[in-house]
């Protein structure tokens, strides 16, 4: 079979008889397989593929792969939807569905969690006293595509990336070989934060500590970036807060207030005004108590909500240094100048994240230094309204790359011709010698290199 050439019923009729769950092609029948599998979290970009596999086991995902990969078919290794410009979605070529590939191993002080699992399986699983290091802000997402592109939770300010807590994994080729990864071998630094490049990430170890779910802290106000930024590497160098989740919001008249929870994972309630003393000298705008009903939610929105919308989204990191700032005031002025802030209503997610260790080459964030993350999210109502964004994203894309930033695109099209060369830098080459020995013929999560 020649590349680029292939027979749906027979790689349909392979699929059938290796038990492997399939959907038809959208023609047959048109509704429900479009609306699944044709669009993503951003609801901006459309690609409808010919086929869906729905595998439920690591046996069954390593045939599939192995069996695109022999007849050089393209396929998308997809969980719950949320990708980097666009690349779990796919014209005419095969969908894997992983989100059957799921379940949690308690182990104790390690927890085994494979690939289509969502971080919200996670935490029931341990719930109520134990937890990874860092849980992502979105735990709908799956566990392998989380940890394909970094992972950012509330207590990254101190743990990082969510791919720094991982010890092994096991990883399935694009020619459908699995082999499980340590620290000791150099493709887990490629295959973690590696936009599925390489392949599919099947189970995962990662450590658990048994800490309460109790967070005793403060809701906290800041009049204006640059104090929040020096707040942050307060609490950073002090470790005076375990968990710290902010948005940057901007008023009609265009000034900035960062609004953000600082607490602490407690055992028990802590004496009023135990902290005021400290609170005051990082926020000294305003603050209150945290209430108790908003102690585990943390004023969480509910993504259900947000991700209604057509919301093309750019994920940025800076680093937290001066030309980083510098960066990241350049970016607030476009905003407001070009209004994008009035279709933000829930404002900006804004992170101080640690630095990723150098076993991590790939990682989403300036190299060697602490970053500063910024999620701009639009909610906007057509795909008209978000094409009138795109180019603005872009050029703000392009501020934090040239200094020295990273990068993530939600359902927008990379559009620049070195946008490989400045996101990944130094670790570009070696990625591509990887992927042409992995997957030579490139079917596996096509389009970025």
């Amino acid at each position: 079979m020649t590349s680029g050439r292939w027979d749906i019923e027979e790689i349909a009729a392979w699929a059938a008889a290796a038990e492997i769950l399939s959907f038809p092609p959208p023609t047959r029948p048109v509704g429900e397989f479009r609306r699944a599998y044709a669009t993503d979290f951003g609801r901006y970009l459309h690609r409808v593929p010919a086929l869906v596999f729905a595998p439920v086991s690591v046996t069954q995902l390593a045939a599939a792969m192995g069996a695109l990969g022999e007849r050089r078919i393209p396929y998308t290794l997809r969980g719950s939807g949320h990708s980097s410009g666009g690349q779990v979605l796919i014209e005419g070529g095969v969908v894997i569905d992983m989100s059957g590939v799921r379940g949690v191993v308690d182990r104790g002080d390690m927890v085994d969690v494979f690939g289509g699992t969502s971080w919200l399986e996670v935490v029931e699983e341990l719930h109520p006293q134990r937890r990874p290091p860092v849980l992502t802000d979105n735990l709908r997402t799956t566990v392998a595509g989380t940890l394909a592109v970094g992972g950012i939770g509330d207590t990254s300010i101190h743990e990082g990336l969510q791919i720094a807590s991982v010890v092994e994994l096991d990883w399935v080729a694009p020619n459908g070989s699995v082999r499980t990864l340590t620290h000791a071998d150099e493709e887990l630094g490629f295959v973690l934060a590696g936009r599925g490049q390489l392949g599919a990430i099947a189970r995962v170890r990662v450590p658990v500590s048994s800490r309460s779910s109790l967070l005793a802290g403060h809701v906290a106000v800041w009049s204006s970036l640059d104090r929040y930024l020096d707040a942050a590497a307060t609490i950073r160098r002090e470790r005076s807060y375990d968990v710290v989740r902010s948005t940057l919001f901007w008023r009609a008249d265009g000034t900035a207030v960062v609004r953000g929870i600082l607490a602490r994972i407690v055992d028990a309630e802590p004496l009023a005004g135990s902290d005021a003393a400290a609170l005051a000298r990082l926020a000294s705008e305003s603050s209150a108590v945290l209430p108790a009903s908003e102690r585990i939610a943390a004023q969480r929105l509910d993504p259900i909500a947000t991700w209604t919308y057509v919301c093309p989204a750019l994920e940025l990191s800076v680093p937290t240094c001066g030309v980083g700032r510098a960066a990241l005031a350049a970016i607030e002025r476009r905003i407001i100048s070009s209004g994008l802030h009035a279709v933000v209503p829930n404002g900006v997610a804004i992170a101080v994240v640690a630095a990723s260790p150098t076993r991590l080459p790939l990682a989403p964030m300036p190299p060697g230094q602490d970053g500063v993350l910024l999620a701009i999210r639009p909610q906007l109502a057509t795909p008209a309204d978000a094409a009138r964004w795109i180019p603005l994203l872009h050029e703000l894309a392009d501020l934090a790359l040239g200094a020295g930033g990273r990068i993530y695109l939600m359902s927008i099209p990379i559009e620049r011709s070195d946008f490989l060369e400045r996101q990944f830098g130094a670790a570009l080459p070696r990625l591509r010698e990887l992927k042409r020995k992995h997957d030579p013929d490139m079917v596996c999560n096509p389009g970025l290199l």
